[in-house]
């Protein structure tokens, strides 16, 4: 079975319609392919496994989005302008250098390859979380910019979690001071291995790494979490699913602790529920 490719993940607010609404608005605005004049087009297509434009999902709908980018290396543009300015020269003829290059750049973009990235958007309505499955911030910043195109209005926020009362910080004194559960990291995830600190000093960046069992670091953690060090990224593991969380609230590393199992046999179940599952925990990681 194609399982969802999610493997890390950028969280945002965001204010979408319903799963009936969003997919007529899409429908109104399909995806194309790049035109040969063109660098990039992008769009929402029909999921690989379901065939829907917008996939209902347990508490939430999910949407294929699709960046594709021709490949055009700097080094050979800049090759071929050197070699075409060098010409010029050596025939005694004015140009331009800019002229050049966007000649040479219109003339390779006609025969580049593209590469096709498709990347999985989920949507909690009632919480009104919107989390794109990819760790480049320009294709979020496509997908979300796709979603105002096709509605015509879209209210969205980052969300940082790491500069208010309860961040990751926060509960993870909490946890090296033995706090009430909820204070922590609650009842459904368990600290991993990971640890990456920061601090700024004079202006000055330090970064501390721990990678190693929570109870026998608990000491130096406890010592640099009082020395002005703050989390950066940390691991949680829940009983299904492991990843590492940034203090800016983007999830990596994503992946199952054991194979997840089913009730159904169905693809269609199996990839709508496995999105389920890590919507799931994505949602009260967000929440806790």
């Amino acid at each position: 079975m194609s399982r969802p490719s999610l493997k890390n993940v950028i969280v945002y607010k965001a204010q979408l319609p319903s799963a009936e609404a969003m997919s007529d608005h899409l429908s109104k605005i399909p995806f194309t392919e790049v035109l040969e004049s063109h660098f990039c087009s992008y769009g929402y297509i029909p999921n690989p496994v379901t065939n829907e434009l917008v996939t209902p999902i347990t508490d939430g709908y999910l949407l294929t989005f699709r960046f594709d980018q021709k490949i055009l290396p700097n080094a050979v543009i800049k090759k071929e302008v050197n070699e075409r300015i060098s010409k010029l020269k050596e025939d005694g003829i004015e140009f331009i250098e800019p002229d050049i290059k966007n000649t040479v750049t219109a003339e390779f973009l006609r025969k580049a390859f593209v590469k096709t990235i498709t990347t999985l958007v989920l949507y909690h309505p009632s919480k009104e979380y919107l989390l794109v499955a990819s760790s480049n911030k320009n294709i979020a910043n496509s997908a979300i910019s796709t979603l105002i195109k096709a509605c015509g209005s879209v209210k969205t926020e980052t969300i940082h979690i790491d500069d208010v009362s309860q961040g990751l910080t926060t509960r993870l004194l909490n946890t090296l001071n033995n706090k009430e559960e909820t204070d922590c990291f609650g009842k459904n995830f368990y600290l991993g291995q990971f640890y990456l600190l920061e601090r700024k000093i004079d202006n000055k960046k330090e970064i501390v790494k721990y990678d190693a069992d929570f109870n026998s670091i608990r000491d130096v953690l406890f010592d640099s979490l009082n020395n002005q060090f703050k989390i950066n990224l940390i691991q949680l593991y829940t009983d299904d699913i492991q990843f590492k969380l940034t203090s800016d609230f983007h999830f990596k590393g994503i992946k199952p602790v054991n194979k997840i199992e089913f009730d159904d046999k169905d693809r269609v179940y199996r990839y709508r529920h496995e999105c389920s599952l890590i919507m799931f925990y994505m949602t009260i990681t967000i929440d806790f």
